[in-house]
């Protein structure tokens, strides 16, 4: 059957592989099969008892791999999120949700944060102070805002610090298309000025020099 093929390319490879990679795999491996790339797809999705589908980054890998490693998680950013929140009986706050998520994707706390937005009037409720929870879940109505928390300077600085890492130190710039991006400039200005006016915090800029950031005021960042 084609999920053995599927299910021996795997566990010879032993990390998840992109579809396309299983694919060339069963050409080499299995040459007798005539299996289309999408069928393939199909039934990796279908065989949920069996394999794991890794979200945008189209990858697939061993159902059972997820209790072995504990840095393999299958599904979506939005799935990880929801079965962490549908664990407990109380609401998570942002930077729990992110803890719990990073251990499986390459996120920020922004990205998370981004990902709720997304789809809070659906799936969550925002609480006082950066907690959220499930819509489904009863939670004290008395702590239900309901509208969307604003970041603290550390989850800000945790998003700088991942643009840096995807962006290979440019800094953000103004004109970008980006709303994300052009809201890091902003930071980065606020930044700038309060380390200008003696008003940074030492230990914010210590952070703030382990990622080679910048202090100077007057950069380029105008540039398209």
């Amino acid at each position: 059957f084609i999920y053995d093929y599927c299910f021996d390319i795997l566990e010879e490879v032993g990390i998840p592989i992109p579809i396309s990679q299983i694919y060339k795999s069963m050409k080499i491996k299995f040459p007798e099969t005539n299996y289309s790339i999408n069928s393939i797809k199909a039934m990796m999705l279908l065989k949920k008892n069996m394999f794991i589908h890794f979200g945008k980054i189209n990858k697939y890998g061993l159902k059972k791999w997820e209790g072995i490693n504990s840095n393999i998680k299958g599904g979506n950013i939005r799935s990880i999120i929801e079965e962490y929140l549908g664990m407990s009986k109380t609401p998570k706050h942002i930077t729990e949700i992110f803890r719990y998520v990073s251990k499986y994707r390459d996120v920020t706390t922004y990205s998370i944060l981004e990902n709720i937005k997304s789809n809070y009037k659906k799936n969550y409720v925002f609480l006082q102070d950066g907690y959220v929870g499930l819509i489904t879940h009863k939670y004290d109505k008395t702590l239900v805002v309901n509208k969307i928390p604003h970041k603290n300077w550390n989850e800000r600085f945790e998003d700088l610090k991942q643009f840096f890492k995807n962006n290979n130190n440019i800094n953000p710039k103004i004109t970008s298309k980006d709303k994300n991006e052009r809201s890091l400039y902003s930071f980065c200005y606020h930044v700038r000025k309060a380390y200008e006016n003696g008003v940074l915090t030492k230990e914010r800029e210590e952070l703030l020099k382990g990622i080679n950031f910048s202090f100077a005021i007057h950069l380029n960042n105008q540039k398209k």
